[in-house]
């Protein structure tokens, strides 16, 4: 009993049937949910994302984009699914949907229950109300005065003020939306009758979408970023956040072990961050109320890890009163927030496993909080819980200000401020969603833990049921 109560990343006893890890608690409770009705992780993630779109609509909405990296350890099989906000072909600032065709498309690729089966407890979240978590409740409070103007009637509480945690949160458009996706199918949405109610909802919104930008957008099947380490893979998504990642991975974990010696020069830890993270510029984007992830795992070692973005927190803050769904900003110039959504798979394809899976969020502190922390895991092999809890630094190179956390050690803040580094203390350095096994699934499944990150307001559930 003193050894279980010691463990606290194993399994409770009984059969395995996965998990999840997420942003917003209720999420990782239906993606769990799923996977014990016999669904696999894709099924898990689809019916997780489709709980966000009611729970979650500051990252997640049938009007988003987002990132998915997806791998079978058994045959081997690794894919990343991309599917951003895109420009209407007339412009404007309204982007053209993209979520509802690529959780379809992984659905139809990887899942196993019926597409119905996996939308339903979002549609009944949407119709029937459920307490507002504080993770949505603290995304609302930061963005009130613009929800307020424009969704008042699913945001706003008597008195004037908008909803609180805990307080009911629902809508009932939304719930109708996604009820006729499930009956219909989820090219209603971009061909069919919903298609037109969508485009009224976004011209009233001062949007510029037609017809023809729904019906050409579709979803991106392309082969992740492999990172070669110690007779094993981390798959990392292939786009800016999975670059610095990549670089950060190869300049400071050259070869195993080295990670973990004490002799590990912070100095050069600091330099190669900020090598790493120079493509931001002096001012780099960063945040992480306007993007979500979950990654979830089932009993046979499928890993499905997505992450979500409207763009700004809430999209262009413009809801559907006709769908109900919450719409996108059309991307700027630049790097956008899709290009810093970071999911990654750790596997061994060789003998048919994995031990990891992940979401970092958080713009451009992503990928240093994703590095932080699954170095400390993998060679450096701390507990799951320390690694995540573990301060972070961030820094984007000369003439840009060093971000990090309280706890930072003084020899790194002392070395920065030697070099006329300017500093700045924050409370969290990005977010990252966690799946770690100490042994490896589907072999070992009772050495599998799910985690959110402590410095936000998600959950991770599963293990045995």
């Amino acid at each position: 009993m003193l050894l279980a109560a010691c463990a606290q990343d194993a399994a409770p006893a009984g059969p395995f049937f996965g998990g999840a890890a997420a942003e917003e608690p209720r999420a990782a409770t239906v993606a769990r949910d799923v996977l014990e009705q016999g669904g696999n992780a894709a099924d898990g993630a689809v019916a997780a994302f489709f709980a966000m779109t009611a729970t979650y609509p500051a990252a997640a909405s049938p009007g988003g984009g987002g990132i998915c990296l997806v791998h079978r350890p058994d045959p081997a099989k690794s894919e990343m699914l991309d599917f951003p906000v895109r420009k209407a072909a007339r412009g404007g600032t309204i982007g053209v949907p993209a979520a509802v065709p690529a959780m379809y498309a992984l659905h139809a690729r990887y899942g196993r229950l019926r597409w119905a089966n996996v939308l339903v407890p979002g549609e009944q979240l949407a119709r029937f109300g459920h307490p507002m978590s504080r993770a949505a409740a603290t995304a609302v409070r930061a963005t009130s005065l613009g929800l307020l103007d424009t969704a008042a009637s699913i945001y706003g509480a008597p008195g004037g003020d908008v909803l609180q945690e805990g307080q009911t949160f629902r809508n009932p458009a939304l719930g109708a939306t996604i009820g006729r996706l499930r009956t219909t199918g989820p090219q209603e949405l971009h061909r069919g009758q919903l298609a037109r109610l969508l485009l009224e909802d976004i011209a009233g919104a001062g949007g510029q979408v037609d017809e023809q930008d729904l019906r050409a957008m579709a979803p991106v099947w392309s082969a992740p970023i492999t990172i070669e380490y110690d007779n094993s893979q981390l798959l990392v998504a292939n786009n800016v956040a999975g670059e610095v990642f990549r670089d950060l991975w190869t300049d400071l974990v050259r070869e195993p072990g080295l990670w973990r010696r004490a002799s590990v020069d912070r100095s050069h830890f600091l330099d190669a961050i900020g090598k790493a993270n120079r493509r931001f510029g002096a001012s780099p984007p960063i945040g992480s109320d306007n993007t979500a992830g979950i990654v979830v795992a089932d009993r046979d070692g499928m890993v499905v890890a997505c992450g979500f973005t409207m763009g700004p927190p809430f999209g262009a803050q413009r809801y559907g009163k006709a769908t109900g769904i919450m719409l996108a900003a059309a991307p700027k110039d630049g790097i956008d927030q899709q290009q810093l959504l970071l999911p990654i798979i750790g596997a061994s394809p060789n003998i048919k496993q994995v031990f990891l899976g992940a979401v970092a969020t958080g713009g451009a502190l992503a990928p240093a909080a994703a590095f932080e922390t699954i170095a400390q895991i993998v060679p450096a092999q701390r507990r799951a819980p320390e690694a995540l809890a573990s301060p972070r630094v961030f820094w984007a190179g000369p003439g840009s200000i060093m971000l990090f956390e309280n706890g930072t050690s003084r020899e790194m803040v002392a070395d920065a401020h030697a070099r006329g580094i300017d500093q700045v203390m924050m409370q969290a350095i990005g977010q990252v969603n966690l799946l770690h096994c100490t042994e490896a699934l589907p072999r070992v499944p009772q050495s599998c833990g799910f985690r959110a990150d402590p410095r936000g307001f998600g959950l991770g559930a599963g293990g045995g049921f």
